[in-house]
């Protein structure tokens, strides 16, 4: 399933409303801003990956949920990686971290917010490619 990165706020705004929890409890819980969620449930916030992940744990997210939405993430990097003609090897040197590492990345296995910059970056991908 592929995830839209501003659409998705009306979906985490649903959820927040269905469990009763206010934006000042969710803010609290996720340590970022209540204007900062308002603009993500409203879809005018280019929020990050760990804005994201810190939303969904504080909304009690299911790990499976956030799971799937990481593994559509790992498939949409190797899929570009693939496009650009660039080998996991390559990828692999330009951000100095393991091939093994590239499999987890390309799986939705440990992707870490700063390493996923760097792949959109090597990839010269927008963030928000990768949501679509």
């Amino acid at each position: 399933m592929a995830y839209n990165f501003f659409t998705i706020g009306g979906d985490i705004r649903t959820i927040r409303e269905s469990k009763k929890y206010t934006i000042k409890y969710v803010a609290k819980k996720s340590n970022l801003s209540q204007k900062t969620i308002y603009e993500i449930e409203n879809g005018i916030s280019n929020y990050t990956l760990e804005s994201f992940i810190r939303l969904c744990w504080a909304l009690d997210i299911e790990n499976s949920a956030i799971d799937q939405i990481l593994t559509d993430i790992g498939k949409g990097i190797k899929h570009r990686r693939k496009n650009i003609g660039y080998t996991r090897e390559k990828l692999a040197e330009k951000l100095d971290i393991s091939i093994s590492q590239i499999y987890r990345v390309e799986s939705g296995k440990n992707i870490s917010f700063k390493n996923f910059l760097k792949i959109c970056e090597i990839l010269e991908s927008d963030p928000r490619d990768f949501f679509r």
